[in-house]
């Protein structure tokens, strides 16, 4: 029976590491704001795997788009080409999407040169941790007895790690099922996004309707509250309740702005225009965190083209990680769970054939990491 390699059931990476250059890094906060992949090198005296690294610079990762777009395979002298525009969109996933930490069993002078040589050591989205004692490839499981199993992996912000390729050999680097994860969560997270926009807009566009239906507030002498300090308290309200979701529970909040909604006609019109300031200021954070044609200002997401993943010529790529998208695309969820739970206590209409059930609220709000 042939045993595959694989990491090690409950491995945990230590939430600090130390790279060769002195610099202390962040597991937790990488990996929240960014694809955390480590690439795990078999040794220093390895050929093979720091050819991962060349090929990667190549595909788009340094490389400029003047730049060759052939590379020779150093052991099998297979040409390898790329077009500008596949370079251009490796570029986003590779700079913007990822972080990489390179991790290699011996001593930092080792790895030193190992980045030197591969132009690695000037790339800021990069470090390297020598693992000296091994010690980290054993907590993973891939500890081997010449040294680690070359791998790549990504970390999560629980500091498990997830396989992506374990196993690097002369003329199979790994680097086509790097790019194929990363372009397939960035394809994931970005049509999750359009998807969770058109249902934003159309109950914004409820709310909307539903002020202007209501009686507007007019500083009545009993309210003895101008509308701007009445807005920021509901505001500060508002703020307090979403962060309810936010925290990871998934039963409805009892919602003061609510109950409080029911005691007048100026504050019910208060209490809707909040929710509707709310889930506009949101809707606007996503829409600015996706690609766009500079004609027409119309959202695009990456497509599955002949040639590979990428976007339409000429599209505007926002250069931030998918990660952030990710995130906003859950702020909008928690907004409108608590719009769906606020205003369905109003019985307002735009909550009307529109709140779902508290299980099916939670669905609405996508995992941080899978």
């Amino acid at each position: 029976m042939i045993v595959r390699p694989r990491i090690a059931e409950h491995a945990r990476l230590p939430p600090l590491l130390s790279t060769i250059d002195g610099r202390t890094i962040d597991l937790k906060k990488l990996a929240r704001d960014f694809i955390l992949i480590v690439i795990i090198l078999k040794a220093p005296w390895c050929p093979v795997c720091p050819t991962l690294l060349s090929l990667l610079s190549f595909l788009g990762f340094t490389a400029d788009e003047d730049d060759p777009q052939e590379w020779s395979d150093p052991f099998t002298s297979e040409v390898r080409t790329v077009t500008r525009e596949h370079r251009k969109f490796n570029h986003i996933l590779l700079a913007y999407d990822a972080r990489f930490i390179v991790m290699c069993p011996g001593q930092a002078g080792a790895l030193l040169e190992i980045a030197h040589r591969t132009g690695w050591d000037r790339v800021p989205e990069v470090s390297f941790v020598a693992d000296a004692e091994l010690q980290l490839v054993e907590q993973l499981g891939l500890r081997t007895v010449a040294g680690a199993w070359p791998s790549t992996v990504r970390v999560l912000p629980d500091l498990s790690a997830r396989t992506i390729e374990i196993g690097r050999s002369a003329g199979y680097y790994g680097d086509h099922t790097l790019l194929l994860r990363l372009a397939t969560t960035r394809r994931t997270e970005e049509s999750n996004a359009v998807s969770a926009l058109k249902q934003s807009q159309t109950l914004s566009a409820r709310l909307q309707a539903e002020c202007a239906a209501s009686t507007h507030y007019d500083y009545p002498a009993k309210d003895k509250l101008p509308l701007e300090l009445l807005t920021t308290i509901t505001s500060q309200i508002a703020a307090t309740e979403i962060s309810h979701f936010r925290s990871g529970n998934d039963s409805p909040v009892h919602s003061t702005l609510g109950e409080a909604a029911k005691t007048c006609k100026s504050w019910r019109y208060v209490s809707l225009v909040t929710g509707s300031h709310n889930l506009q200021e949101q809707i606007k954070k996503v829409e600015k965190l996706l690609a766009k044609c500079p004609k027409t200002g119309r959202i695009l997401t990456c497509t599955d083209e002949d040639w590979g993943y990428g976007y339409p010529a000429g599209a505007q790529v926002p250069p931030v990680s998918i990660v952030t998208l990710e995130r906003e695309v859950c702020e909008l969820a928690r907004i409108k769970t608590w719009i769906y739970d606020v205003f369905g206590s109003l019985g307002a209409h735009a909550a009307k054939d529109a709140t779902p059930s508290v299980s099916e609220r939670i669905k609405d709000i996508p995992p941080s990491a899978t």
